[in-house]
């Protein structure tokens, strides 16, 4: 959802008066869709069930989000296309033990990063499994708030690659 440009115009003027600008993006919303089976158990036909490092997605005990490509590029400190970037990715998250606090009306469940998605064009800021979106109730697609996690350091993450203003991932070249 994007903001009115009178509400915007208002925040930068208070923000430029203030000397607040915030740099910090630790936290994002917008709508959460599923993957790899859909709310009632059934297959999603339009994926392949097995997240961009391997995990088996289309079952019901996996705790998974995925986040989109650009997302998981800047979020993880790299550039490029997301085929130069799966693999270093994959090793990121894991060294980095990294996870997805996701909230729905004051509920949160960790997830661990299983895929990359949902697409650009959904404007879908996360995809959960069928556990973790049954866990929150979102009956297939909600509007849920989502923080990434550094398990090392138990620190979140500046989440990058997202236009918050706008509510959309950033369009970069090579990156669905």
């Amino acid at each position: 959802m994007t903001a009115p440009p009178d509400v915007l115009a208002a925040l930068k003027i208070i923000q430029d008066y203030f000397g607040i600008h915030p740099v910090l993006h630790d936290f994002c919303v917008g709508e959460a869709t599923m993957f790899a089976l859909n709310w009632n158990g059934s297959i999603d036909r339009s994926d392949n069930g097995v997240g961009a490092w391997g995990a088996h997605t289309a079952n019901k005990e996996i705790m998974g989000a995925s986040l989109p490509e650009g997302v998981l590029i800047a979020t993880c400190g790299f550039s490029g296309t997301w085929g130069q970037n799966k693999d270093r990715i994959g090793r990121f998250l894991g060294d980095n033990k990294v996870q997805v606090a996701v909230t729905k009306d004051g509920k949160t469940v960790i997830c661990d990063i299983v895929d990359a998605g949902p697409a650009r064009h959904t404007h879908n800021c996360l995809d959960l499994t069928w556990l973790p979106a049954h866990q929150l109730g979102t009956n297939g697609k909600s509007v849920v708030s989502y923080s990434v996690i550094n398990g090392v350091t138990q620190a979140k993450m500046e989440i990058k690659g997202w236009d918050f203003e706008n509510g959309v991932e950033i369009d970069q070249p090579g990156v669905a």
